[in-house]
């Protein structure tokens, strides 16, 4: 429309009726959206990491002209990540503006409500979007030896934590939230025992590589209690998306496979 693109939270019902917009959020910059790859949720709130990774549409136009990718017209500023916090029961967000440092992120890996009110929120972060381009088939198909080992590098990441300060009063037009690091093993695609989405977690399972080399990949276990991290790895594992699956019954959070 005239007042430039939103994003749109969708919601899919599970019994496959018709799916509806719930919400529309306006980026920060009004023609330039940002990407995010996913969003997460506690039992009342929904959280959107609008990351500097922002995309023009004047860009996109030019290039959807003249053959150019998606990425040609999508840029990293070195700026702060906007949180946007989204009251469930109602769909309006909430009040009080928030932010967090420059970082950037693809997965979450759980939010929910501590005991104050606030919300904890989870995820692996990188210091920019530089291992997108590590992605190009170009680069995979080319790069070697030590070169190979390097690029490798742009995938360290660390598992961070913020904490929303919902439940506090606030004198100002927008909160700088501080982050925390739970762990800086590489991780992603992360994961909690499914009966503790939304809930306080204490671990946290994720796919990822072992600092041995390109051919080591790796499932690790976090325990962000303690920060203990414990991996499994062997030479020529390439791991996708780790599971866990909860032995019935049980009322441990680790007990299962």
């Amino acid at each position: 429309g005239l007042a430039g693109p939103k994003y749109n939270i969708v919601k899919h019902p599970r019994d496959g009726s018709s799916s509806s917009v719930v919400a529309k959020v306006s980026p920060r910059w009004r023609m330039s959206p940002c990407l995010m790859h996913s969003v997460g949720m506690s039992e009342n709130y929904l959280i959107m990491l609008e990351q500097p990774l922002a995309m023009s549409v004047t860009d996109l136009l030019a290039d959807m002209l003249r053959g150019a990718p998606l990425m040609d017209c999508v840029k990293w500023h070195q700026d702060k990540v906007v949180l946007h916090v989204l009251d469930v029961r109602t769909w309006k967000p909430v009040k009080q503006k928030f932010a967090v440092d420059n970082l950037f992120m693809i997965h979450f890996a759980n939010c929910y409500e501590n005991e104050d009110g606030n919300v904890v929120v989870d995820f692996p972060s990188y210091p920019n979007a530089g291992m997108l381009k590590e992605m190009y088939i170009s680069t995979l198909r080319t790069v070697k030896g030590q070169a190979a080992r390097d690029m490798a590098k742009s995938y360290n990441n660390v598992m961070t934590r913020v904490i929303i300060p919902l439940n506090t009063q606030h004198n100002i037009p927008e909160v700088l939230v501080p982050t925390t690091t739970l762990s800086s093993c590489p991780m992603e695609n992360p994961i909690v025992n499914p009966n503790y989405r939304r809930r306080r977690h204490r671990f946290i399972y994720a796919s990822g590589q072992n600092a041995e080399g390109l051919n080591f990949g790796q499932v690790t276990k976090l325990d962000v209690d303690t920060g203990d991290v414990k991996s499994f790895s062997e030479e020529n594992l390439y791991t996708g998306q780790v599971l866990f699956i909860p032995k019935p019954g049980s009322q441990v959070e680790d007990d299962g496979v």
